[in-house]
């Protein structure tokens, strides 16, 4: 693992709440390895698990060289009946730890389909955004640039 930051490569963490407390060891094991928590850690946002998220997040986000992806949370709330008010606390604890510099967008396309669309989705971040108070270049920075600069994609 320590070999990718040699080679310029990352590291993309792929779990579930459940599997936090290994999360937690494996990240102060790889200090220069670049990592993405993809999915928000895929939080126990159906069982009600905001307490356990908020501390996982505050934690994990000490690691300047750990990243995490805004996606797939109204997949991990009950697919038919989550609500906006369900999915807000888990977006505001993501940028309270992470802040808007190493929080990066992500659609989850299809995976998302099973629980709103890609337009629901991005409306509902817009609007907690905006609730939020970031700016304009904030914003810009979750949707794009923050992507942009992880990947070194050049655009």
């Amino acid at each position: 693992m320590n070999l990718l930051a040699k080679f310029g490569w990352h590291f993309e963490i792929n779990v579930n709440h459940s599997q936090m407390d290994i999360v937690r060891a494996f990240v102060q094991q790889v200090p220069e390895v670049p990592l993405i928590l993809d999915h928000c850690g895929k939080p126990g946002i159906k069982e009600g698990a905001l307490d356990q998220f908020r501390d996982d997040v505050a934690f994990l986000a000490k690691r300047k060289n750990l990243w995490i992806k805004l996606s797939d949370l109204p997949v991990e709330a009950d697919h038919a009946h989550w609500t906006e008010a369900d999915i807000r606390p888990y977006i505001a604890a993501t940028l309270d730890s992470f802040g808007p510099e190493r929080t990066i967008y992500a659609g989850d396309y299809p995976i998302l389909l099973q629980a709103t669309t890609m337009t629901g989705w991005v409306d509902l971040l817009d609007r907690a955004f905006a609730d939020l108070g970031l700016s304009a270049p904030e914003t810009r920075a979750i949707y794009r640039d923050n992507a942009n600069r992880f990947y070194r994609l050049g655009l």
